[in-house]
């Protein structure tokens, strides 16, 4: 109604001037304007300013165009999705460490010592990230890798990986069985499943390109001190370290025991030049003593500081083990609701940005052909269809059938609705679909 009156005050001056039309008379000078050789297909606003300036006019006419334009088939599918389109965020929320694995490929990178690929895995409650670098991405040394995260942290419940043949093949389908590992894969074309992994891989790729510097050719000496920075650094997520959160204790730095150990010598008056004449003028009794003594004192405040020697003797602060106990269940307890709290306030922002959309069974709907955002193609359309919901998942998965083919999922971040038009018996033929589970 507010369209009808903006185009009465607007227009009024020229109202008199025009042919007022009615019925199909009128769909038709509005197709003719919408998609005619001088139409271009323009949005509902457009095409009736058009009809305007071709002297026409009746009541209805921004409601038709609009109408008309949403179930026009050429234009619906136009367009891309956007963060707008996408579902409700859904996260995984684990409560032990080492539970559940997101596990990832990264690559090719350039050769580095015959080193082509950084497979990837990260832990879901800790974040502790554990990565290799391989010359190639196959079955095998993904099998491998797998063992080794075994036999170091225990076998977890799931594996969350993608769809990548690496992944889903009989050898490692042998070895979930064997270990009684779940594998969840995510839906096609949708890495926001892998989420954990995925931030990794940018996060991992940025410190190597940084440290790399010109000598690209060397990241793979790099690896093992990006991923002693990754792990020391500070998570939001959990309210500390991953490191931190597996062992229970600060990670010693570096740079920490240096400036430590300085400080504590300086105060015990730690001289070498002395030491090394009192060697030579004490017999060995006096200096064995001697290196007693000093061992004990630098050991006393050194522990002071906060720094342990490496000689085999424990110099921490007695705590009784109950008590101790109680500190690291607190510490895991502390990083779980911390989790909690970050993974809500992330939905409720995230969940704040997007078109509140309700899909229902029965419903047509166009798919977006991922590959087409890859590899694009000038003037080829990325919607394929129209395909019809079968069946509506609670965590944005919705599966889809086609006239000529098997149903299956996508996520619902892929579709949007089709306004009228058949189904036709055939869709793109060159559309790439995903079985279902079986």
């Amino acid at each position: 109604m507010l369209s009808v009156v903006y185009a009465f005050e607007s227009f009024s001056h020229i109202l008199s001037c025009l042919n007022c039309v009615h019925g199909q008379e009128a769909i038709d000078i509005l197709k003719a304007c919408h998609e005619g050789p001088t139409g271009g297909h323009h949005g509902a606003n457009h095409t009736a300013k058009k009809v305007f300036d071709a002297s026409f006019f009746w009541p209805t006419i921004y409601r038709d165009a609009h109408d008309m334009i949403k179930s026009h088939d050429t234009c619906q599918r136009q367009g891309k999705i956007s963060q707008r389109d996408e579902m409700p965020q859904n996260a995984i929320q684990v409560y032990e460490s080492f539970d559940v694995w997101g596990i990832d490929f990264m690559g090719p990178f350039p050769s580095s010592k015959g080193n082509k690929y950084i497979l990837v895995a990260v832990d879901y409650f800790s974040k502790w990230v554990e990565a290799k670098a391989l010359p190639m991405n196959d079955a095998r040394v993904v099998v491998k890798f797998l063992k080794s995260i075994f036999s170091q942290l225990g076998t977890p419940r799931a594996i969350i990986s993608d769809r990548g043949t690496h992944f889903c093949n009989d050898q490692f389908t042998r070895v979930k069985t064997k270990y009684g590992v779940t594998n969840r894969l995510a839906t096609a074309y949708h890495p926001q499943t892998s989420g954990q992994v995925e931030v990794f891989n940018r996060g991992l790729k940025r410190i190597l390109e940084r440290t790399v510097g010109e000598n690209r050719a060397s990241w793979s000496d790099k690896l093992d001190d990006a991923l002693w920075a990754f792990r020391t650094a500070f998570k939001t997520t959990i309210g500390s370290t991953p490191y931190k959160l597996v062992y229970k204790k600060s990670c010693h730095l570096p740079i920490e025991l240096e400036h430590k150990a300085y400080w504590a010598l300086k105060h015990v008056n730690f001289d070498l030049k002395i030491m090394g004449l009192d060697k030579m003028l004490q017999d060995d009794a006096s200096v064995s003593a001697t290196e007693g003594f000093l061992f004990w004192k630098s050991s006393e405040l050194l522990s002071t500081a906060g720094v342990g020697l490496l000689y085999g003797n424990d110099f921490e602060h007695y705590i009784p083990n109950n008590h101790r106990k109680l500190q690291l269940n607190e510490l895991h307890d502390q990083a779980y609701e911390n989790s909690l709290i970050y993974k809500e306030r992330t939905k409720k922002l995230h969940d704040s940005k997007i078109k509140n959309r309700i899909s229902n069974d029965g419903d047509q709907v166009l798919l977006f052909n991922s590959r087409l955002k890859i590899f694009s193609r000038k003037l080829k359309t990325c919607w394929s269809g129209p395909f019809t919901i079968t069946q509506v998942f609670p965590y944005g998965t919705i599966e889809l059938s086609q006239p000529d083919g098997p149903n299956f999922k996508v996520n619902g971040h892929r579709v949007k609705l089709y306004f009228g038009g058949d189904i036709p018996s055939k869709v793109v033929p060159a559309l790439h679909t995903i079985p279902m589970d079986k």
